[in-house]
Order: structure tokens, then sequence, then C-alpha cells
């Protein structure tokens, strides 16, 4: 699979319970490939989030904005290597990933002159960046190399934001599924769509709104207006209701963000 079609893509989102995962590979098998890193079948990522001032690219998310942006830091135990990406969501639905290696493998806030020349050309403006959130999650990667797909599995979703405050995504995985074509003709939704329907309660399994980063930012801060994510968390808080009979106090519904 080319590195272009890595980083101009379109991509669809799926949150399922992590106990879905082994049915999901099994019913992938026949069309897709395990990706393996000496061995393993997972990887480790680490992710350092940056902001605007007054946390412009949240708000541009939590508005629908059809042209916006995410920024961060990215480091990959498989290969030992960190990246600098810009995330750049376009008003037809693509989305372009710019990136630069980092001379370290890790996620240290401080930027070299070499990062911020890139981020001067990759964003539409030079303006002050701040650490907004950290987080971790386990990947599974897998690859339709005959049409150009990517499927992966992130799961053992952690967070915490600038201000030390702790969440994560309990027993729920989020998949992306990124093509060069948008197209719901696939492998995956056949899969997911063949699961019985009364275990496909609500958003599980279902193509969803859903960015890890501002689920994230939500979770760890109920004080900020979910606007148009009000709809997302709520399915969220159905789900997990419906997996464990209960919501967690980091997504109880705050009437005042609705």
């Amino acid at each position: 699979m080319s590195e272009l079609a890595l980083l101009r893509r379109f991509d669809s989102k799926f949150v399922v319970p992590e106990s879905w995962i082994p049915q999901i590979l099994s019913g992938l098998q026949g069309s897709c490939s395990l990706l393996e890193v000496e061995g393993q079948t997972s990887t480790q990522y680490e992710n350092l989030y940056f902001e605007w001032p007054e946390d412009g690219c949240l708000v541009d998310h939590l508005r629908g904005k059809g042209h916006r942006y995410k920024i961060r830091a990215r480091s990959y135990s498989s290969s030992g290597m960190a990246f600098l990406e810009v995330k750049e969501r376009m008003h037809n639905g693509r989305t372009l990933k710019h990136r630069v290696q980092r001379a370290e493998a890790s996620v240290d806030p401080v930027l070299s002159a070499a990062e911020r020349a890139f981020l001067k050309g990759a964003l539409p403006h030079d303006r002050t960046l701040t650490p907004a959130l950290t987080s971790s999650f386990e990947r599974i990667t897998l690859a339709d190399f005959k049409r150009g797909e990517r499927v992966t599995i992130d799961r053992l979703l952690k967070f915490e934001d600038a201000a030390g405050r702790l969440s994560d995504m309990d027993s729920l995985a989020v998949i992306e599924l990124k093509q060069p074509r948008k197209t719901r003709n696939t492998p995956l939704h056949d899969v997911l769509k063949s699961w019985p329907s009364q275990e496909r309660h609500g958003i599980l399994g279902r193509s969803t709104r859903v960015s890890k980063y501002t689920i994230a930012r939500l979770m760890c801060d109920p004080d900020l207006r979910r606007r148009t994510y009000g709809t997302t968390l709520r399915d969220l808080e159905l789900a997990l209701r419906y997996l464990h009979r209960s919501i967690p106090p980091n997504l109880k519904h705050n009437n005042n963000g609705a």
C-alpha cells in the first residue's frame, strides 16, 4: 500500500465493544492481512495533541466546521520512531495527513526549529501552540492490498488533559476504515452488518462521527460545551449503559453543555 494512500484518504469510524474484536478479525481474515511487526500483531501508540489559543482546533470540531485541523506528536513503539503530524479534514470529507519525523522517538512538547517550519507550511496561520491532551492506545492494523484499504482497531484508550484530568473509553474500541475512495461496499461493513441486531445496540457497530481527540477532551472536562458532539456523547453513554447497565461518572451528561 503506497504512502500516498495512507496520507490522503477518506475515513469512516465505528465504535464496538472490545469483546467483538476476535470475531471481527476472524470475519476479515479472507480479505485483509493482519499486519505484524517482529511477530507482534498490535502496536502501542503514544500521542500529544497541541491546541491553538482558546481551543481553536477543538472548537472547530465541536462546531462541525468542514475544514479543520488536528496537530499532534505521535510515537510508534513498533518502529521506535515518532512524527509531528497535522491532520487536515477537507470540506469534501477527505483527510490529508502531513507529517515529519522527529529527531527522537518521543512526544516531547518542545518543538525544534525544523518542526516549527514544518507547521508553518502545513497550517493556515502561525498561532501559538500549547499541549492540550496526551493519549495512549493499542492498535491492531489490517490491510486489504487489493482494495487499497486499511482497517485499524484501537483499544485500551486512555486520556489525560493539560489539567491532569484522566479518562478512558472503558470497554469500547474505535475502528477506522481508511479508503482512497469512499464506499460502504467493503468487507468491514459486511462483517459489522452481519452482527446479530440485538447486539448492535444504538451506536455499536454502526458508522458514526467520532474523533478520539474531541471525545477525550469532553470526557476529561465535563464543563466544555458539547455543541454538535452532544449526540455522540449520549450515544456512547447509552452504549456503555447497555454493556454495563450503568454510566461511568466521566461520561455523565452535562445539561449545560448540550
